[in-house]
């Protein structure tokens, strides 16, 4: 019995520990295009942590001057065939345009993707997303900004540290 006491110690002992460690950090670069309305190619940063299901990015279009914030949820993020996993989010997005007409605006975003984990520490993945997003936009007048079809499609890298 006593050494039953101390074998569940040092099982709820080294659980502990491992839910304690240091999360690993997530840091990589994207690009890709949105296959809607309005039509831009951008690149991104991005980060994810391997603690939380949240991904985030930051994704820039020169050209337009338009930004856009994206935090997704992977709730659903699956082995398929150990490196490759396949992935479903649910987010949020929010856009800034400074360049010509200015907009703001925001939006939900629902996805799937897959991912490569190679070596441990480098993530390849690929994602599509339906982004539809409202908010105004003002050139000669403020008027409503309405985007349904908003189909961001991108491809990039994370490094693991």
């Amino acid at each position: 019995m006593r050494n039953l006491k101390r074998i569940f110690t040092a099982l709820a002992f080294a659980f502990l520990c491992a839910w304690q460690a240091p999360a690993r950090i997530g840091i990589g670069a994207q690009a890709g295009i949105n296959l809607g309305e309005p039509d831009f190619i951008f690149f991104s940063a991005t980060v994810k942590s391997t603690k939380s299901p949240w991904a985030f990015s930051l994704d820039a279009d020169i050209g337009s001057m338009q930004f856009a914030l994206n935090a997704d949820d992977w709730f659903i993020h699956k082995d398929l065939a150990y490196p490759l996993s396949g992935f479903v989010f649910w987010g949020i997005s929010g856009t800034l345009q400074i360049k010509d007409d200015f907009h703001i605006g925001t939006g939900a975003r629902l996805g799937a993707g897959l991912s490569l984990l190679l070596f441990g520490h480098l993530e390849i993945y690929a994602q599509g997303a339906w982004n539809p997003s409202l908010g105004i936009e003002c050139s000669d007048e403020i008027r409503l900004m309405l985007r349904p079809l908003c189909f961001p499609v991108s491809s990039g890298a994370r490094f693991y540290f």
